[in-house]
């Protein structure tokens, strides 16, 4: 697989960042299964906050066909997010570097950006032989820290699995609320 464009790279990755399912709510948007959840959590998982901005996606540039280089970030102004838990404070960066898209012989992996330092991250977690409710209890706890910029509760957690290349997203039900309110009115 090889990407035409930024957008193609970037509607890819975010595919590849799925919901656990949790709390009372029903979802409507795609989610994990347990045992996809089992498989994130099967080896290093860095834990980090989920920042809800504008996905930006931009190619490098290169002189070479492989690899295909993208770099992933978050853009976070009062325009891109329904959340000022993050803009009202002063310390909160406009631009928030995630991950890095590598394209090599037409197989996409996602990667930490060498030499730039993701500044959301909370720990590394390793398990062994976790069960879903050990999992869930774990998040539950990472979920009511304060964001790293301010705030007194994070929107949710990355969890990154990058070695497996498994990924999930664990955001907090309020914050759910919010963008399903944001999303209806549009």
């Amino acid at each position: 697989m090889r990407f035409d464009s930024d957008g193609q790279a970037a509607a890819w990755y975010h595919s590849k960042i799925l919901r656990i399912q949790h709390g009372k709510r029903t979802y409507s948007k795609r989610y994990l299964t347990d045992e996809q959840v089992l498989a994130v959590f099967s080896g290093e998982v860095r834990v980090e906050e989920k920042m809800d901005g504008k996905l930006n996606v931009t190619k490098m540039p290169s002189y070479y066909p492989d690899p295909q280089e993208y770099w992933v970030s978050e853009l976070i102004h009062s325009k891109t997010t329904v959340h000022n838990h993050i803009i009202k404070y002063l310390k909160a960066p406009y631009q928030v570097w995630l991950n890095q898209i590598l394209v090599v012989e037409g197989e996409p992996s996602i990667t930490d950006i060498g030499g730039t330092p993701n500044t959301l991250g909370y720990g590394t977690l390793t398990l062994k032989d976790p069960t879903i409710e050990q999992i869930h209890g774990l998040l539950e706890q990472f979920s009511r820290l304060p964001s790293h910029y301010g705030a007194p509760k994070i929107e949710g957690l990355i969890l990154k699995n990058e070695k497996n290349q498994k990924f999930a997203k664990w955001v907090n039900e309020e914050f759910e609320d919010k963008i399903e309110e944001s999303e209806a009115k549009k």
